[in-house]
């Protein structure tokens, strides 16, 4: 198919061929004043097909009747939805998760067409919807965006919805060196020890317990909300709480800091959740509308513009991120990994039973010194 050099947009097979190449990559008409959409540039034919099809119809200004002869779009989001909120409920997985496969499905229709049969989806509308996610995200939400629509429509393959995806070769995550240069342009995700020394001395009894988990345990505002008093130990010193997220067992020792704070909230329990908000209600509660309600996060924010610390992205997350980084400075992966709740996806992990408490003890201590060193301490 011959180019105009002047648009490179592709010229029509031949002069009497009634649809216009659209810049967005489809065969299109005006018609009754609105653009309508027949097919990608690489196939005029399916094209004008698709257009006899309907051109009465919408010369009319009717809806033309839906496609036939496959699985439509429309269904296979149905009921890929489906099929995920039957996990939610059984407690396998998140609301907030669902909400946003549910965003990404409305994003694929509005893109296809609520009719479109997901067998036509070519290469190229891929590629149109790749450019619509990176025009509209930045890289971190772009890469989970491809990756929960290319989920979406590999579910349908085995389910024998559909045939295989043709994703093509451009409807891909952005790649590591751009999204480790994006990650250089934010500031860094994480506390110095001062400013969580601050908060510590200025929070209230319940909100210090919350950070010092936050940087003793590497928790986050859903271990919080999950947490129970029977993965408590506050005569040992110890929490033993898998995390939800990846179900892989923790252990992890107590500074003295947060069982003392742990010991006076303790007598605040209601159930074997050891916190509640005020109106003892969870602390973390994703609502079906897509919204959530976060106690911990609102308690953070206030504490800090009270102390008046610059937020620079930094919610209460950027705790686990601080313990990380400065964890890591013990160089004992197995054991940060063990704390946080990783696993670390090797085979000798796979053959690991235990972590002795002395390397837990020892990752733990060193963060522990950093946040309040012996001439604070002292002091």
């Amino acid at each position: 198919m011959a180019l105009s050099k002047t648009s490179q947009k592709p010229a029509k097979p031949h002069k009497d061929f009634p649809l216009f190449p659209h810049a967005v990559g489809q065969w299109a008409k005006k018609i009754r004043g609105k653009t309508h959409y027949f097919g990608v540039w690489a196939d005029p034919d399916t094209a004008l097909l698709k257009y006899l099809e309907q051109k009465d119809w919408l010369q009319a200004g009717l809806q033309p009747p839906e496609e036939t002869g496959g699985t439509q779009l429309k269904d296979l989001c149905n009921q890929f939805l489906t099929a995920k909120k039957n996990r939610v409920e059984s407690g396998k997985l998140g609301l907030a998760t669902w909400n946003d496969y549910k965003r990404t499905c409305e994003l694929i229709v509005k893109t296809f067409g609520r009719s479109r049969i997901v067998d036509s989806i070519s290469p190229q509308d891929f590629s149109k919807l790749r450019a619509i996610i990176s025009t509209r995200f930045g890289p971190v939400r772009t890469s989970r965006e491809v990756t929960q629509t290319r989920m979406v429509f590999k579910w349908g393959h085995v389910q024998e919805l559909t045939q295989a995806p043709r994703f093509g070769s451009e409807f891909v995550k952005p790649s590591k060196d751009v999204l480790r240069r994006h990650r250089q342009k934010s500031p860094p995700k994480m506390f110095e020890a001062e400013e969580i020394r601050k908060m510590v001395e200025s929070a209230t009894d319940r909100t210090r317990a919350w950070i010092l988990l936050g940087i003793n345990c590497a928790f986050i505002q859903r271990d919080l909300s999950d947490l129970t008093e029977s993965s408590v130990d506050l005569e040992s010193g110890y929490i033993d709480f898998p995390r939800r997220k990846t179900a892989v067992e923790r252990r992890i020792p107590l500074w003295s800091e947060t069982i003392v704070a742990l010991k006076v909230v303790k007598n605040l329990i209601e159930d074997d959740h050891y916190f509640h908000t005020s109106t003892g209600k969870r602390l973390v509660i994703d609502h079906s509308n897509d919204s959530r309600s976060d106690a911990v996060h609102d308690a953070i924010e206030r504490l800090q513009r009270k102390l008046k610390i610059k937020k620079k992205n930094r919610g209460f997350s950027a705790l686990r991120h601080t313990f990380r980084t400065i964890a890591g400075e013990t160089c004992d992966s197995p054991a940060i990994l063990r704390v946080m709740g990783h696993s670390d996806n090797t085979i000798s992990d796979h053959y690991r039973e235990r972590i002795d408490d002395e390397r837990l003890r020892k990752v733990i201590n060193h963060v522990h010194d950093w946040v309040f060193p012996p001439e604070v301490s002292e002091t």
